[in-house]
């Protein structure tokens, strides 16, 4: 038989920027966050609205760091029904951040709360690259690329570290909780490109 199609809407449009880091999350009421470098949309899936669009720099503005917002990525949270979003500001050990935004309500075209963590957490000549994101039924993880300022990102590589973040605080408003993980090796080498595990029928 021919495929066919029962819903479809036009999706979240390609501004020409390399890679592209397409990234998608849906709720189980059918409310959908899309992002790309370097923007997000949102729709209503069950009306097809597109109730929210804005780039990365605009979305983020209340926290006041400077342009240039880059590779984000996008979970649903089952248990709690919510969205949280992740990217990152700056190529430098100077300007490096992995911005975070955790939804206020399930509705995505709402109210966020933002924080940013530092990209180059120990004072060194490195910043972050390649986010990744998990949650578990408590905590949010991010991981992330250290590269050394003006090295290439294949050679420039000094190790991956993990943020560990408590959910709620995110949820609510409060003063994110975290801890960091660095030193991470394997067989007396760094590991790259650490990706956290993201759950299957559920959380765990």
């Amino acid at each position: 038989a021919s495929p066919f199609y029962l819903m479809n809407f036009a999706g979240n449009t390609y501004n020409n920027r390399i890679p592209n880091d397409n990234d998608m999350a849906i709720s189980n009421d059918g409310q959908l966050v899309s992002c790309i470098n370097s923007t997000i949309w949102t729709w209503d899936v069950n009306s097809g609205i597109n109730d929210y669009q804005a780039s990365l720099d605009a979305f983020s503005a209340s926290l006041g760091i400077p342009a240039d917002k880059f590779d984000p990525r996008v979970m649903y949270d089952p248990n709690e029904d919510r969205f949280i979003v992740a990217f990152l500001r700056g190529f430098t050990d100077s300007t490096s951040y992995i911005m975070l935004a955790f939804s206020q309500t399930n509705d995505p075209a709402g109210a966020w709360n933002f924080y940013a963590l530092p990209g180059n957490p120990f004072g060194t000549l490195e910043w972050t690259d390649y986010p990744m994101i998990s949650i578990t039924d408590d905590e949010f993880f991010v991981t992330g690329n250290l590269l050394g300022t003006g090295e290439p990102w294949e050679t420039g590589f000094k190790q991956t570290l993990i943020w560990q973040c408590d959910k709620s605080d995110g949820y609510n408003g409060d003063t994110l909780t975290t801890q960091l993980w660095s030193g991470i090796d394997f067989g007396g080498k760094p590991i790259r490109n650490l990706r956290p595990v993201k759950g299957g029928s559920g959380l765990k």
